[in-house]
This record gives structure tokens, sequence and C-alpha cells, in this order.
């Protein structure tokens, strides 16, 4: 049962800090906080910078989701799948930088499903008509933006896992990802995974970085899993403080997750040059608040085993979280580093967090079941087009739309 995801940014000091929540697939609880460079840095010859005309967006998260898919040709309609590598061409894309469960993420790993292609990769997103300056999303002026003006922190969940893969697909071949995990014996789900400026990359000699960037240790991305918003013990707190649930009724199964406490994930988007340069980052939490994790909650005899009870649990943790984020963002501004939809929207649009915008661009991926990756009916591929909005939209908000909101 999925109950949300995320989105945050940052800039020079002086600069306003803004925070926003977007809605994606699985009515995702999606937050970010900006601050605005006061200035664009210079573009290179050959590329506009995204920021140089500071031109302001009349393309509302409610107008781009109320529109429509249209269909197209596919980017490679010649090419049928004989190979898992054949999905590449077929969606578009030249390569992926991240190695990590690489066909999974593309939806290749099984061939009796190989007749999703191309038919998967035929498909636009048509927002409805109030949407107006939405330019094509351009990775080679995402690059220059995600160098010069600061890079992502995406923390949640798998999904937001599926959304860094996409990434690298997008950006390829100007990034490169670390680890490699084709030379790794063994993985750890929580290690962090990133997206670096390729050193081979044409685009090299026309950045203008900030000062103290480093090719080699300064990520354009990075990726942390983090399922629940809140660590397990915060988690465990707020439920005995709520609850005072009765001796040897504990709020987790033995179910695995990870997580960790804001105050840490807030601690890496903060790092400074040459260790980080974030300005946006991404907080999702979606599929693990769930009645079989969250075992306390569980009642056979209640309406969906106990979700309801979960809903509520949830609306105290998302405003505790909300409380925990906006205390960090007042006392930072100068540093540079369906139901569930409702009770994500009820609590960010509370005047106690002026930060935290929702924005509710779920619509276009619940309109897409076949979007799903092979094994199950969560996760996301790279390459439908679902991702790639994500992308597009956070984008867009961040560099033309919440520009024009600040005061």
């Amino acid at each position: 049962m999925s109950l949300g995801r995320g989105l945050l940014s940052s800039g020079p000091r002086g600069a306003t800090t803004k925070i926003l929540a977007f809605g994606s697939l699985f009515i995702f609880l999606a937050t970010v906080y900006t601050l605005f460079p006061s200035t664009p840095k210079k573009a290179w010859a050959t590329l506009s910078s995204p920021f140089s005309s500071r031109v302001r967006g009349q393309c509302p998260p409610e107008a781009y989701a109320d529109g429509k898919w249209v269909h197209q040709a596919p980017p490679a309609p010649n090419v049928t799948m004989t190979s898992m590598d054949d999905a590449l061409p077929i969606v578009g894309f030249e390569g992926c930088a991240s190695s990590r469960e690489y066909y999974w993420h593309l939806a290749s790993d099984r061939p009796e499903q190989w007749d999703r292609f191309p038919g998967v990769a035929s498909w636009r997103w048509d927002p409805s008509s109030e949407c107006e300056g939405l330019r094509p999303l351009d990775p080679e002026a995402l690059v220059q933006d995600l160098v010069e003006n600061g890079g992502w922190l995406l923390i949640g969940d798998s999904v937001t896992e599926n959304h860094f893969f996409s990434l690298s697909c997008i950006l390829y071949p100007h990034v490169i990802a670390t680890p490699n995990y084709t030379d790794l014996p063994f993985y750890e789900r929580h290690w962090p995974q990133n997206l670096y400026l390729s050193p081979s990359s044409p685009l090299v000699e026309y950045l203008n970085p900030p000062v103290g960037f480093n090719i080699s240790t300064t990520p354009l991305v990075t990726f942390r899993r983090v399922d629940v918003m809140l660590s397990r013990e915060q988690l465990v707190d707020l439920h005995h403080d709520l609850y005072d649930p009765p001796l040897g009724v504990n709020l987790f199964s033995e179910e695995a997750f990870w997580s960790l406490p804001p105050s840490q994930y807030l601690s890496i988007f903060q790092k400074p040059l040459p260790a980080a340069n974030y300005r946006t980052m991404v907080v999702s939490t979606a599929g693990h608040w769930t009645t079989t994790l969250m075992a306390g909650f569980h009642d056979e005899a209640a309406e969906g085993g106990g979700i309801r009870r979960i809903l509520g649990f949830f609306r105290h943790a998302m405003t505790k979280w909300a409380d925990e984020i906006q205390a960090a963002m007042s006392r930072d501004t100068g540093t540079a580093g369906g139901r569930r939809t409702r009770e994500v929207v009820e609590v960010v649009s509370s005047r106690s967090y002026p930060n935290i915008h929702f924005l509710g661009i779920d619509r276009p991926g619940m309109l897409r079941p076949d979007a799903h990756s092979t094994g199950d009916c969560l996760h996301i591929m790279s390459g439908a087009g679902v991702l790639e909005g994500w992308t597009h939209y956070i984008w867009h908000y961040i560099t033309r739309e919440l520009p024009g909101r600040i005061r």
C-alpha cells in the first residue's frame, strides 16, 4: 500500500528557501526545498542556460497533471526485441550510466514480456491547455544546471531508485555512476549511488562549475535508501506516544526496511564543496506503509486489515517530519549545500509550513499500468515516460515555476 514520495533544493546565502511536495504513480509524498541562485552562471557556447532569462512558467502542477497520453511513433520503430539490450534504442536511450539491476530497470529482463515493446515506448504525455511554457526536456541543459546551479539528492525507497536509474539514462553519456555493481560480489541496499560528470563528456569544456567543484568527488545526483521518512526509533517512539500499545505489541514486524532520521540526510544534503553541491533534495516514501511491515496496526476484522489506522499514523508521522524539515530550513536558510494524497495535502498546506508545496503530478503514472517492471505492479520501468516525466516536470518547476513565486 503506497503512501508518499518527495523533493528538496538549496542555493547561496541570503536566497529564499522553499519546499515542495509532488504526487506521482503511487500517491507519492514529495517535498522540495529550494534556495535559488541570485544570478545565473555563464552558459556554455552551444547551450542556453536554463536560468539565463529567468522566464516564469505558467504550468502549475495541476495543469501539467490534467492532460492525456498521446500515441506517437516509438523512437526506433524498426528495432525488434531479440536481446535485452534492444530495449535501449526502442525507448530512446543511448545507454544508462547505472549498473544496478540494469535490465530489470529497463523491463527487458524477461523475454516472455518482450511483447510490451515497442508499444510501451509509443506514448507522450500531453499536459492540458492551461500548461504554458513547458519546454522540452533537454538532457544537456539539465547537466549544465546540475553542475552550475547544484545537484539533486534523492531520498526514498526502491521506486525512487527507479527514478535514479532513469536519470542515469537521460543524462548518459555525460555522467558516470558509482558503485559499479558489475564488479561487486555483493552489495547493500543502503549504499549511496551517485552520478558524476563524466570527464569524457563533450560538455566539460563549456561548463562553468562553481569554485571548489571537483569532477571526481562532487556528485550531480545521489540516491540514498530511506523507506519511511523517519528512523525506526522515531516511528516507534511516535507510535508509543500516540497509542500507548500494550506490552508485547510492537509497531514493526520482522520485514526488512531501510531508513534514516531526517537530520542525517539533511546533513548529507548540506555538505559543502567539494564533497557535495546539492540544491534539490527529493524525499519519497510509498510502498512500505503497510500492515505487513507495521504489524502493530494489523487487524483482520478492520477494513483493509488495519490500513485506516496506518493512514492516521502516517498523518502524524508526516506532521513530525514536516516540523523537523521546516525547522531545519528556517534555521539553515543561508546554508548552501486518493485518501493518502489528502493526508499529505492537508498537512503541507498548513501555514506552519510555508516552505512546503504539494505537486499533484501522480495522474500520468496512474494511467500507465503498462509501465510497471516485469515482476510486480509497484516498481516502474525506465523509458516508458513516467519516470522521465517526473524529471521533466521537477526540472521545469524548480527552474521556471518556483522562481516566479519567490518574493
